[in-house]
């Protein structure tokens, strides 16, 4: 009950099409899929429901504090990064898409960003250069272009999504931002020199992924890196030697990666990150 009364506070004010939208959606979907209506974000109607409802790595986000915002170097950017996701609605819009198709990219956008601003904290903590505000767009960023690709188009996604962030961000003039969101593919890491942030993003993606219920409902998990490797190995397409030898390489590359964040002091396990710790689920029987 108390939720329904912070979903219905902040309808109030509120754009005219997203009262219709709770008017279609009605209390069960909106209690199920704890939609948020008001379309500004983070003002008023995220402000309400967190302070209503505990943390959810898979549906909040841990702003940027003042200090941290000031340090951005690309401060002006961020700002209309935030206007894009806050006022033009794509935060509401990813609540909405919970009840309008059977995906979960909400959830596995939100559980990127929670790892990796939880590791780039610790990391700008330990003095790495780190820029906390291209970290923190590209995270949520970095698949908005899952929403661009058509439904005959869904098998492709996988592949498709990243010129469709691409084409968002630059649209949107969040060229920092798009370069980083764009570019997450394990694949990526077969490149020698990337900077921080891509790490991170690349690292963080590699650690939330999604497996499905017996009622085949996406549910999104963490894992640790190694339990990781498994999981993203029976996804790809195609596995033959060649490619298995390959991935096994650039997975190097992560655990050299979390290795060196471990080394100098930072966690990895998530528990004590913001909110309530995070648990995983035991791998699923193949």
């Amino acid at each position: 009950m108390r939720r329904m009364q912070v979903l219905r506070k902040n309808a109030v004010g509120c754009s005219f099409f997203f009262q219709i939208i709770y008017l279609l959606c009605g209390d069960m979907a909106m209690e199920k899929e704890m939609i948020i209506v008001d379309y500004r974000m983070p003002e008023n109607g995220v402000d309400l429901e967190e302070a209503e409802l505990p943390f959810d790595p898979c549906r909040n986000f841990a702003l940027l504090g003042k200090e941290e915002e000031s340090g951005c170097s690309i401060r002006s950017e961020y700002k209309r990064f935030r206007k894009c996701f806050g006022k033009k609605g794509v935060y509401a819009f990813m609540r909405l898409s919970r009840v309008c198709t059977p995906y979960n990219t909400l959830g596995h956008i939100a559980g990127v960003h929670h790892v990796s601003m939880y590791m780039a904290r610790q990391l700008a903590a330990k003095g790495v250069p780190v820029d906390l505000g291209l970290m923190f767009g590209a995270a949520l960023m970095h698949d908005i272009g899952k929403y661009g690709c058509r439904p005959e188009e869904g098998r492709r996604v996988p592949y498709l999504h990243y010129y469709a962030t691409y084409q968002y961000c630059r649209e949107n003039r969040l060229e920092t931002i798009g370069d980083i969101a764009s570019n997450h593919s394990v694949w990526d890491l077969e490149l020698e020199n990337l900077s921080a942030e891509s790490l991170l993003l690349i690292y963080a993606d590699f650690r939330v992924k999604s497996i499905y219920d017996a009622g085949k409902k996406e549910q999104i998990h963490f894992w640790s890196l190694d339990e990781s490797y498994e999981v993203i190995l029976g996804k790809l397409d195609n596995v033959d030697e060649a490619k298995r030898t390959r991935y096994a390489r650039v997975y190097a590359k992560l655990k050299d990666f979390e290795e060196y964040m471990i080394s100098l002091g930072c966690a990895v396990d998530l528990v004590s990150a913001p909110g309530e710790a995070v648990r995983r689920p035991p791998l699923p029987v193949s």
